[in-house]
Formats: structure tokens, sequence, C-alpha cells
């Protein structure tokens, strides 16, 4: 008689546990559509930040968008959703920082790549210092996320002057990247190199504006010097 009472009493248990998950499930879908719970915490979960930073995490590029769309300034900063511990619940942090972080894993390449690009479009700036005082381009390389590093150079990063010690130059990006290029997430092969090149290629650049810088100082234009015949040696 007792283990019946037992059973009939585990079994209420479970329908009453059914009953408010449905519930639960029933005051988000109403939060959704009215904006708002009454409930600081739900409120605080279906806040716009917290969905696109929950998006960003899960590599729902359509959800990332349509936030974008309806709140262009999401493409700039958003509040914090699941991130590291050391980041207070409900910190202000950059968009761009955190698709770059997710981009280490190889599952969500594709969606950070294509919510990139949108984030570029609405207004963000791919080569703006955000979280930790790092551009997208350098926390490429710090957070492992290797494999964005051909696609940011492609979407114009660049190396940008800082007053931190790990800012990266041109003159040291490359060297900076191959002592990081290790362990399980390392890059090999036809990928490596095209990393390497595109590290590469941004001393040719800045020597390149160097040059424009000294030709205008003198007054001479750049397509003089280009055309100008060759002196044979």
């Amino acid at each position: 008689m007792i283990e019946f009472i037992a059973i009939k009493l585990k079994g209420v248990d479970i329908v009453m546990n059914k009953i408010l998950v449905m519930a639960a499930r029933l005051m988000r879908g109403m939060a959704r559509s009215a904006g708002t719970s009454g409930e600081p915490e739900l409120d605080y979960l279906l806040s716009p930040g917290n969905r696109l930073s929950h998006a960003i995490s899960s590599g729902d590029a359509e959800t990332f968008k349509s936030l974008v769309g309806d709140d262009p300034s999401l493409a700039k900063q958003h509040t914090f959703h699941r991130r590291p511990i050391s980041i207070d619940r409900g910190a202000v942090i950059n968009t761009l920082s955190h698709i770059v972080e997710c981009g280490q894993q190889e599952e969500l390449l594709n969606a950070c790549k294509e919510m990139i690009l949108f984030a570029l479009e609405c207004g963000a700036d791919i080569n703006a210092r955000g979280d930790y005082g790092l551009t997208p381009l350098e926390l490429a390389i710090y957070s492992y996320s290797f494999r964005l590093i051909p696609f940011l150079i492609e979407h114009g990063a660049r190396p940008v002057k800082g007053w931190r010690v790990d800012t990266m130059t041109a003159a040291n990006i490359v060297s900076v990247f191959q002592r990081f290029n290790g362990g399980p997430l390392k890059v090999e092969g036809t990928e490596l190199q095209n990393i390497i090149d595109g590290l590469s290629s941004f001393e040719a650049i800045e020597a390149k504006t160097q040059k424009n810088t000294l030709l205008r100082e003198l007054g001479i234009a750049a397509g003089d010097v280009e055309n100008r015949p060759r002196r044979l040696m």
C-alpha cells in the first residue's frame, strides 16, 4: 500500500512538472509578444541584447539579422548573455568581438562570416577596438579564430595603432600569429599559407602609404613616379 502511494505521488510530481514547464513556455511566448513579462529575470533573458548574444553563440544568423535589422545599434554592441564568468552579467560587449571569438568553432564559421558581413552593412567598424582593447583581427589571433583571418582582411581589417603592449603592427603580426598557431586549433597547408600571405601584405601596404605620404610632401604626383622611365644600370 505504501509503495502504491509513493508511485502515485511520483506520478503526480511528474504531471506537475510538465504543467510548470508548459506554463513557463506559455509565459515566454506571451512575453515575446508583449515585449515584457513583468518579471525582471525573464525580461533580462528576453532582451534584444541577450537574444542577439545567444544567436551569436549558437550560430543563428537569421535571428541575428532580424534583431540587428530592427535595431542597427546592436551591430556595434549588445548586452552580455553567455560569456566568460570574468565578465559581469549585463555588461555591454562588442558585437564583432563576440562573433570572432565564436569563429574558432569550425561548425559556426560560415554563420560567423554571415553575421560579420551583416554587422558591417549595419554600421560596425571592422577596425574598431572592442573587448579587451583588441581589434577583430587581433582577437582572431589571440582567441585562436585563425580561419576568420583571411575573411577579415578581405573585408578591410588592418593593423591599428594602439597603446597596449599586445597591439599588433604590420611588422610583427605574422610572427605573433605563428607564435599562437598551435595546439588542437592549429592551421596547416594551403590554409596556413593563405593566412600568412594575407598578414604579410600589410607591410607592403604600410610601405606604399608611407611612400605616397612622402611624395605628397614633396609635391610629386605618385603617377609621375610610377610611370617615369627606368634608369638603365
